[in-house]
């Protein structure tokens, strides 16, 4: 279960996850797509990926993803993810490490 601590209910903990959704909300759907397979990728030594991996891989199943041609869906699915699993400035900074190497692709 994701549960959230005094760290992540913090102003600036909710201004950093609103800042990555905003960055994540002007990814073309095929860097959101990408951006999940990362995520993915890197859920093995990440707690907010591991989290992430969770939530994408219950609410962003292969079928709809195979459906989500424009990739919008995976663009929400990605802005739910951060907003659930994102609980410290470290997890935060993962996430911005991850979206900075997609958006440069």
């Amino acid at each position: 279960m994701i549960t959230h601590t005094k760290v992540s209910v913090t102003k600036e903990m909710f201004a950093k996850r609103n800042e990555h959704n905003s960055r994540i909300a002007k990814l073309d759907g095929a860097k959101a797509k990408k951006l999940i397979t990362a995520i993915k990728n890197r859920a093995q030594g990440s707690d907010s990926f591991k989290d992430a991996k969770m939530i994408l891989d219950d609410q962003y199943p292969a079928n709809l993803r195979s459906n989500d041609t424009d990739g919008k869906t995976a663009i929400k699915m990605l802005q739910r993810a951060i907003i659930h699993s994102v609980r410290s400035p470290e997890e935060a900074k993962e996430w911005e490490t991850q979206i900075d190497t997609i958006e440069k692709q």
